[in-house]
């Protein structure tokens, strides 16, 4: 299954500036959206699985001029994280949401990326357990669409920052903050040092946000 009119490629380095090119100081994000998902759910989460590791196959084989598929084999932890198994194999994240797919790829550092469509929710009712005083004074701040965005923007940060360990959803959620200004303020233990997480965050034509997370002293240095 292939995107239909909107897909693009970012390469972001470490301190989170977008580049033209792939490098080893560089990691690529690739996003596509889709448009013959099917409305059945079980055949709609099949074709979701199918088209993300599609589109992680398309940018291996754009990245790496050796790749095969038989190259790097996919698999995932018990806890779910993807990643690829053989000989140097690169570091990857992917994720799924509606009919937009994500991956994000990276020669020298774990990364995490979530994509999520923005639909309206009851975000008030996830400020307790979900987000930060801070992030959810800034979520609340605001109505309508606008506070659907702020709301995914905090929340695939997170789980861009779980994915990116491969914790699974371990990690009270709450204990990860965020300033209005994007600013990480807060962080459990286990996930290490504020001054070491990274994020680039995007919201694409206000229908879908994306965040990538990763760890500077783990490379892209």
């Amino acid at each position: 299954m292939y995107p239909d009119n909107f897909y693009i490629d970012v390469y972001i380095d470490a301190n989170g500036s977008t580049h033209d090119v792939f490098s080893p100081t560089t990691m690529a994000v690739n996003i596509a959206r889709y448009s013959h998902f099917p409305h059945d759910r079980k055949l709609r989460r099949s074709l979701q699985s199918q088209s993300v590791r599609d589109l992680l196959t398309a940018a291996l084989q754009r990245l790496f001029s050796t790749y095969k598929p038989q190259t790097w084999i996919l698999d995932k932890t018990k806890l779910g994280k993807p990643f690829l198994l053989g000989k140097d194999s690169p570091h990857i994240s992917i994720s799924h949401s509606g009919n937009w797919c994500a991956c994000a790829v990276a020669s020298s550092v774990r990364m995490g990326i979530d994509i999520e469509v923005v639909k309206n929710r009851d975000w008030a009712s996830y400020c307790t357990e979900v987000f930060h005083s801070s992030e959810a004074q800034w979520i609340l701040a605001v109505e309508g669409k606008e506070r659907d965005i702020r709301g995914l923007t905090c929340w695939c940060r997170k789980e861009a920052m779980v994915k990116a360990l491969g914790l699974g959803l371990t990690i009270a959620l709450s204990e990860i903050g965020f300033c209005a200004d994007g600013h990480l303020i807060a962080l459990p233990q286990a996930l290490g040092n504020v001054s070491d997480w990274k994020f680039y965050t995007q919201a694409i034509q206000s229908e879908v946000v994306l965040a990538v997370a990763w760890q500077v002293n783990a490379g892209l240095a």
